[in-house]
């Protein structure tokens, strides 16, 4: 305030004076709107920390479940199932799934639900915009979710073909371990 009151003095003319006025009067909004702006993305960092830590501790939680059932299914089994099946199977099988649901498993559902959550969220914005845009926009989350069953299926095959492979090798390698 004592800034304006000097410049106010010190420029006894009007137009002088209404045109700083005005100067600082943009510099305040852009303050303002600059400091609007810095809080929204510090809120937004925060938040965006808070669903991590809570969706990593929860990927743990929940693996520790699937592991404890996958090797509770593994030894409650029947001791015929456990002499036909080859070791190296059972191991290569175990090891396989407990990596896949570590690594591969947490990082794809971050991944898938942060960009279902992005769409819904633009995909909301634009219905409160312009509401005509919810037909098209359930056509293609429709034809988006068809590709994605379709590409599922695809890749769960091609999984167990790759599997089979490694199954070969890791039973031989066991066998001669056996024989040594």
């Amino acid at each position: 305030m004592k800034i304006i009151l000097h410049l106010m003095f010190a420029f006894p003319s009007k137009c002088h004076t209404i045109s700083i006025l005005s100067h600082l009067n943009n510099l305040l909004f852009f303050i303002s709107y600059l400091g609007i702006f810095a809080s929204i993305i510090f809120a937004a960092s925060i938040f965006d920390t808070i669903v991590n830590v809570v969706f990593f501790t929860r990927t743990v939680v929940a693996a520790r479940v699937i592991h404890s059932k996958l090797l509770n299914s593994v030894f409650r089994s029947t001791f015929r199932w456990l002499d036909e099946t080859p070791t190296a199977r059972v191991i290569a099988r175990c090891t396989q799934d407990i990596r896949t649901i570590d690594g591969q498993l947490s990082h794809s559902m971050c991944y898938a639900l942060d960009q279902f959550l992005e769409v819904a969220i633009r995909l909301g914005i634009i219905v409160v915009v312009t509401p005509f845009f919810v037909i098209p926009g359930i056509v293609v989350g429709f034809f988006g979710a068809l590709v994605g069953v379709l590409y599922l299926k695809a890749q769960l095959s091609m999984k167990r073909e790759m599997r089979y492979d490694h199954f070969n090798l890791v039973n031989h390698l066991f066998d001669l371990m056996i024989d040594l």
